[in-house]
């Protein structure tokens, strides 16, 4: 929303800056080349969603935003779609998949987690799902306070034998950290170490050689050393 304000400014300058970081922003989160529509990627809405201290009525505030009030009634719905979709992945098959409120959570402490397949999630069959299910359970229940310090996964962790299936999905979601690293850097480095001179390294000691040398030295180039991470002592096997 920052850089719609910005872009529509009537400073020159600031407006050419703001639709140039838009242009970059709306590279790397935004998803138009299905029929020409342009969506939020899905997965980081089901992160907002699975973060006790938002859940779907922030969800449903960010869409009103970026869309109009019947367009975000729209994008609410096709996101929880989804949602449910994949959360009847996680339920373990040949079991009932549907939970009682008052049920026990034993069930969920012995249960083996179930494998995650996604070729199976456009034939999936939803009617499973339409009574309470632990998704259900915790939608209903309230927001955690916003001022309260959360480590998200922590909570899930904490709450898989009142959650279950539900709690495998969000830590799969919400464990992947973002990259503060641009893939280009990343495929730069590498390159100055594997280089025609350096061309047989197997590709455990090429990883050791870049990670060791950010963890010594971060990302900054410097021109008196001719290949990152060369001074680094590394035994390659026989």
């Amino acid at each position: 929303m920052h850089l719609r304000e910005l872009s529509a400014s009537e400073d020159t300058d600031l407006s050419c800056m703001g639709l140039s970081m838009k242009d970059k922003f709306e590279k790397y989160w935004l998803n138009s080349d299905v029929c020409d529509v342009q969506e939020y990627n899905t997965l980081f809405a089901f992160a907002l969603i699975l973060d006790p201290l938002y859940k779907v009525q922030s969800l449903k505030l960010c869409f009103e935003k970026l869309y109009n009030d019947q367009d975000a009634i729209v994008e609410v719905a096709n996101v929880m779609f989804k949602l449910k979709k994949l959360f009847v992945e996680y339920m373990p098959k040949g079991r009932n998949n549907s939970t009682e409120v008052s049920s026990s959570t034993s069930d969920a402490r012995t249960s083996k987690r179930p494998k995650f397949n996604l070729v199976d999630l456009e034939t999936e069959d939803l009617s499973d799902v339409s009574i309470k299910s632990k998704l259900d359970l915790y939608l209903e229940e309230p927001r955690l306070n916003r001022d309260a310090e959360l480590n998200i996964l922590e909570f899930w962790g904490k709450n898989e034998s009142k959650y279950g299936e539900l709690s495998y999905m969000a830590m799969d979601m919400l464990f992947v950290p973002l990259t503060t690293v641009a893939s280009e850097s990343t495929f730069s480095i590498g390159g100055r170490i594997l280089n025609k001179w350096r061309s047989s390294y197997l590709p455990e000691n090429v990883e050791v050689l870049i990670t060791t040398r950010s963890w010594l030295h971060g990302y900054e180039e410097m021109d008196e050393v001719e290949c990152i991470g060369c001074e680094v002592e590394w035994a390659t096997k026989e």
